[in-house]
Formats: C-alpha cells, sequence, structure tokens
C-alpha cells in the first residue's frame, strides 16, 4: 500500500457503504483517524499497511513490513484477532522468535537477541497504534520487552593497520577502483552507516567554515552535517572526476552509482550505466566490503559494519572525547558508543594483567 492509498475511498463505493479499512487508516487531508463504528471487524493488514507506510526510510519500511508479517502469521495460525490478544500471546511469540516450540506455531529458526528486541519494538508500536486508533480496547504490549543487549559490540573492527592495507590495496587505474576507494574511505574516515553512504547525493557535499561537508539523512529522519576529511574529499573528487564517468551531475545524482562491466576478466572496463547513474543496490556495498577486505589479505568475518565499528574505536583509541564520537556516529545514546570499545579496551588493558605470578 502506497501513502496515496491510505485512507482513499474505492470511486465505485455506494453511497453510505463503509470501507472497514477506512476506520484504521489516518484521512490523507486532515490526518485525523476516523472513528472505528462499533462491531468494524479490524483488518490487522490495513493496519500494518498504514504503520509501515509511516516510516520515511525504505529500509526502515521493508523491517517493518517483514516484522509485522511475521507478527500477522503466527496471530493467524493461533486464529487470534487483535482483540483476543494477551500479554501471555506475546510472551509466547517472544519465545517462538528465539526458537521455542510454541503449541500452534511453526517452527522458527533461533534469532539473536538484538533481532528479537527489535522485532518486538516494532510490536509495541503495532500495537499501541491500534490503541490509540480505539481498534483494541487495552494494549497487551505496552509491557512487553525484547531481550537485554550485551554491553559489547560482537562486530569485528579493524585496526589501523588493517585499514590502511584495504585502502592500499585498491587498484586506483581503473573506475571500479576509484569509486570503491573514495566509498571505503568516506566508511573508514567518517563512520558513516551503509544506508547513509547509499543514499548520499552530490548535492549533499559542500564546505563550511573552511571545512568539507556532507550532509545525510540518518536514522529516525535526522539530519546530520559531516565533516570528511580532505584526503577522503580528495578521493571522492578522483572519482566524481574520472573520464568515463558522466559529465552532467544534478543535486540527485547519487554520489556512489553502479557500474557496468564490458570485457572479461584483465580487460574488463567499468563504465558509468547509459541510462544513467543509479545508486547502488541494498546489498552492493556489502560485497564491495567483503571484496577488498578479502584482498587485502584479510581473512576475518569483515562487514560494512565493521567500518562504522573502526572509525569508533580508532577515534576513541586516538583521544576523541566520547560526546565528539558520539556526535560523528550519530549515536542519541553515549552507551551505545561505548558498545563498540568495551571489548577492545577491555582486552588491552585487563585485569589479568596485573596478577603476576
Amino acid at each position: 500500500m502506497t501513502q496515496e492509498d491510505i485512507g482513499a475511498p474505492e470511486e465505485t463505493m455506494a453511497s453510505g457503504d463503509f470501507d472497514e479499512r477506512m476506520a484504521l487508516v489516518p484521512s490523507p487531508t486532515t490526518g485525523v483517524v476516523p472513528e472505528a463504528r462499533p462491531g468494524t471487524p479490524v483488518d490487522p493488514d490495513a493496519l500494518a499497511d498504514a504503520l509501515v507506510a509511516g516510516q520515511l526510510s525504505p529500509r526502515t519500511r521493508r523491517a517493518y513490513a517483514s516484522d509485522l508479517a511475521e507478527l500477522l502469521t503466527a496471530l493467524e495460525a493461533w486464529h487470534m484477532t487483535l482483540a483476543g490478544v494477551t500479554r501471555d500471546h506475546l510472551h509466547a511469540y517472544r519465545s517462538w522468535l528465539t526458537g521455542e516450540p510454541i503449541p500452534g506455531l511453526p517452527p522458527h529458526p533461533k534469532s539473536r537477541p538484538a533481532t528479537v528486541s527489535r522485532k518486538i519494538s516494532v510490536v509495541r508500536q503495532f500495537f499501541l497504534e491500534a490503541f490509540e486508533r480505539g481498534l483494541i480496547m487495552a494494549n497487551p504490549a505496552s509491557r512487553v520487552r525484547g531481550f537485554k543487549v550485551s554491553d559489547e559490540s560482537k562486530t569485528i573492527g579493524l585496526t589501523r593497520q588493517q585499514a590502511q592495507y584495504i585502502l592500499a590495496a585498491i587498484d586506483v587505474s581503473t573506475l571500479l577502483g576509484l569509486r570503491d576507494l573514495a566509498m571505503l574511505s568516506l566508511m573508514l574516515r567518517t563512520g558513516l552507516r551503509r544506508m547513509d553512504v547509499l543514499s548520499a547525493t552530490v548535492g549533499a557535499l559542500g564546505e563550511q567554515q573552511g571545512h568539507k561537508t556532507l550532509r545525510v539523512l540518518s536514522k529516525g529522519a535526522k539530519e546530520r552535517l559531516m565533516k570528511i576529511p580532505v584526503d577522503c574529499y580528495r578521493d571522492i573528487e578522483a572519482w566524481r572526476e574520472a573520464p568515463r564517468r558522466l559529465r552532467e551531475e544534478m543535486p540527485s545524482t547519487p554520489l556512489f552509482c553502479g557500474l557496468r562491466k564490458e570485457g572479461r576478466k584483465e580487460a574488463a572496463i567499468y563504465n558509468v550505466r547509459e541510462r544513467g547513474q543509479k545508486p547502488l543496490a541494498d546489498k552492493a556495498i556489502w560485497f564491495i566490503v567483503v571484496r577488498r577486505a578479502r584482498a587485502a589479505g584479510l581473512q576475518a568475518n569483515i562487514t560494512p559494519h565493521s567500518t562504522r565499528h573502526t572509525f569508533i574505536t580508532l577515534a576513541l583509541d586516538a583521544g576523541a572525547p566520547l560526546h565528539k564520537v558520539q556526535m560523528a556516529a550519530g549515536h542519541a545514546d553515549p552507551r551505545t558508543t561505548e558498545r563498540y570499545w568495551r571489548t577492545k579496551e577491555n582486552l588491552d588493558d585487563n585485569a589479568v594483567d596485573y596478577v603476576k605470578l
């Protein structure tokens, strides 16, 4: 369901007829939620569509849709209506997400605590939406919580030397190399999230008070102004000015676009696609990071999030104040920033180092 579809009545609807979905979604003109008529059946799918459509980020919309689809699948298997759901049902649902067998539900693969917590957060928003719209008399999810997430991040970070190896191993004689160097340099030097990099545009580049900058629309639709180091900006400019890249750029042109491969093996040449500069696919950046890490001889499980982890730990190791690293990373809570550093800090200066026998 698109935003335009929300609450739009069918033109063929007879006068006086009542569309059940109209009771579930806001009016597109006033934003006021129409009051549900007594006895009107609640359509969970329509409510889920409305909740998903309200999310600004495409990635968030996909995550909401997936999480809510799981919930609705469980309710359907239980033959349960929204009005009949209790806190005990949701506790059982939470256990089901961890892989525990639950009567009436099909087997579910075990999810990590952080994943379960995210899914439960979406469930809480779903039932809160239903409650605030008067579709259920009580909110069964109000006191349902996820699991405590570890104080230490499980993501693998890179040392300064490893990060240098990755950048140095990229062949900048090709258009592909210029793009990947610019992108990885930006990720390692600023800690930007994968989706921030993919959504970055040429028009977001700028200069303020003598510093090169990039405006990004990050999680929660928050706009942030990022400082770009001079050498990183040079890599970006080298990529933008490459001969085989399109000459004309619009403000909306993706900062990093997909390329078309022509030829085979060593003779292959990469060019920008003829139909224009399209942003990289969602998973493309994942494969780029993995491929470049392996080319540098790194065998560990390096992911795009590893570059963010690397930025945070290297900045803190170098003496950057926690609040400044938190601001650069876009974290709302400094404890989130500390999670990235805690494992390394504990190993580098552990209590066992003080005991000499």
